[in-house]
């Protein structure tokens, strides 16, 4: 009876593995199947995972992104902002989102999206991050040029409201001083 004990364990611990197994092939068959940029970590705060966009994306082999190896590729301009973001939220166990530039396989910088949420396992403790970015340049260079016509439209209206201003000004002064003069 004992050893059928061990054994009905044993058979259980195998298929509770395969499932674990099957469940981890399908989350990367999924990850990799999609156009966003994927990533994952583990408890230690270091990058354990990144999907085939990703690596499209940076042009780079998957074991030099894995770690700390991601940040090669962000902007100096925009790690301490970026890795303080990530450490901050990982802290407090809390989803963040932020942006910062991320060098493309060209070496050209776009700005990346990068939302994380932290996972869980199914007892309740704490597994690391799983994250998604996208590439979102286009939209920060129409934010910036919608930026930039919103304020030459203030300018313009500025502009404006001196020269009616003025107008208005001179005008009563001419009139008040053609009334002195027929005074």
């Amino acid at each position: 009876l004992f050893i059928l004990g061990l054994i009905w364990q044993w058979e259980r611990r195998r298929r509770a593995e395969v499932q674990l197994r099957e469940s981890e092939e399908r989350f990367r068959l999924v990850a990799n199947s999609t156009p966003v940029m994927i990533w994952t970590s583990g408890t230690d705060k270091r990058c354990n995972y990144v999907n085939h966009a990703w690596l499209k994306f940076t042009g780079r082999p998957f074991d030099i992104e894995l770690g700390n190896g991601w940040t090669e590729s962000v902007h100096p301009e925009d790690l301490k902002f970026c890795l303080d973001t990530y450490t901050s939220a990982f802290d407090r166990r809390e989803s963040f989102e932020m942006q910062y530039r991320l060098r493309r396989s060209d070496g050209e910088y776009r700005w990346i999206f990068d939302l994380g949420v932290p996972r869980f396992n199914s007892d309740g403790s704490f597994a690391g991050y799983i994250g998604s970015c996208i590439d979102v340049s286009e939209r920060k260079v129409a934010e910036d040029a919608l930026m930039k016509f919103s304020v030459h439209l203030i300018e313009a209206q500025e502009e404006e409201r001196k020269r009616i201003a003025r107008e208005l000004h001179d005008d009563y002064n001419q009139r008040l001083a053609m009334l002195a003069i027929d005074l």
